[in-house]
């Protein structure tokens, strides 16, 4: 929950902490959607799914901070990868490594492509006790998102949305709410994007006005909306500190003085402003905002569905929830994590889910591949 006092990540924001803690876990609001992203440690790989080896998962980086104690809780040894974006979880699944992975993270558009692909196996949400404490906002866009022929196939554990970042001492009130501040020539060499297709080109159409394009089911761009987008991004390049991987990477450069302005999630702001760095600031930019949150699923060539289970419970815990808040800087779908919280805590990382009703939910993109070849040629350009 976000609050306008000094050193609060929400600019734009004003709520009552009290107020939104006492309505937490009650029914929300519809449509809203999205995800997280981080950089790779150790891992993975040769136990694979099988048997009474270790529990292999891929994560986004944070989720290494509480892994020797998910390994405490279920009594199994956990083995953690963690990868920078959602289409690497995919890409390595389904190039051979769904046989060597029990569970991966990724963000809620790219679920369904790893249901479609056939990647995954059914999870049983009576055997997740915390899913009963989750808002219920996230119980009703699981069952729209993730369900299939009445089985879930995904359960919701962190959330959040991308927006304009920026520098406090850099960066003029007037110019902190619109994305063509990430255009502006002032901030040559000090803006940053992330690596991501989806991301940078959402952006993109977000500046040209292309907002129809995210109303369908699919983020929908013409092949003319699609050349703009790209012109205006390698319009943009000159600009660039440069394309960055990850959280970490996006806190360092922030952190060393050489970004004052970019696109970035909320939850580096907050992982920010914990470190003390009170100049940083975000905000959801007037042409819009887009939401995300993680989806837990299963490989369905593992045979250690109930260990993922417990492990998801675990994660969905109120204690170790809020260290994954405090790790990543965004909140879990259960508000019971506030129980664990000090009170500023609480301002940084509880977040009324029904403030994402607002934005624009992260979507699957309709002819993926146009995007990705569009993004390399930015790159390439």
């Amino acid at each position: 929950m976000a609050h306008n006092d000094v050193g609060s990540v929400d600019d734009d924001n004003h709520s009552d902490r009290r107020a939104f803690l006492q309505a937490a876990g009650t029914a929300g609001a519809a449509g809203l959607a999205a995800t997280a992203g981080c950089l790779g440690m150790g891992g993975g790989g040769s136990g694979g799914s099988g048997g009474s080896g270790p529990l292999n998962v891929i994560v986004w980086n944070d989720y290494t901070e509480i892994q020797d104690e998910l390994s405490d809780r279920i009594g199994t040894e956990v083995k953690m990868t963690a990868m920078t974006s959602s289409t690497k979880m995919f890409t390595k699944w389904n190039t051979g490594g769904a046989s060597q992975f029990d569970m991966a993270l990724p963000n809620n558009n790219l679920v369904n492509k790893f249901y479609q692909a056939d990647l995954l196996q059914s999870i049983d949400t009576g055997s997740i006790s915390n899913w009963g404490s989750m808002y219920q906002q996230f119980k009703d866009i699981s069952k729209r998102q993730f369900q299939h022929d009445g089985k879930m196939f995904g359960v919701p554990i962190r959330f959040g949305w991308y927006g304009i970042s920026y520098d406090k001492e850099q960066v003029p009130e007037q110019k902190r709410k619109t994305v063509d501040t990430l255009w502006d020539d002032e901030y040559e060499g000090k803006v940053a994007v992330y690596d991501n297709h989806f991301k940078a080109i959402a952006m993109a159409a977000l500046k040209l006005g292309f907002q129809d394009a995210f109303e369908g089911q699919k983020v929908t761009l013409s092949d003319s909306q699609l050349k703009e987008c790209k012109q205006a991004l390698i319009e943009q390049k000159p600009l660039l500190f440069g394309y960055l991987s990850g959280n970490p990477s996006w806190v360092k450069a922030y952190k060393q003085n050489n970004v004052h302005a970019g696109w970035s999630g909320r939850n580096e702001i907050v992982q920010l402003q914990q470190d003390g760095v009170s100049r940083a600031g975000t905000t959801v930019a007037k042409e819009g905002g887009l939401a995300w949150y993680e989806g837990a699923i299963v490989s369905k060539k593992s045979d250690r569905k109930e260990d993922v289970q417990k492990l998801i419970n675990e994660m969905l815990s109120p204690d170790l929830g809020a260290k994954l808040a405090r790790a990543g800087g965004a909140p879990t779908t259960n508000p019971d994590i506030s129980k664990n919280l000090s009170s500023k805590e609480e301002e940084r990382f509880m977040v009324d889910p029904a403030r994402m009703k607002s934005l624009i939910p992260f979507k699957p993109m309709a002819e993926e591949e146009k995007w990705i070849k569009a993004w390399e040629e930015v790159k390439n350009a």
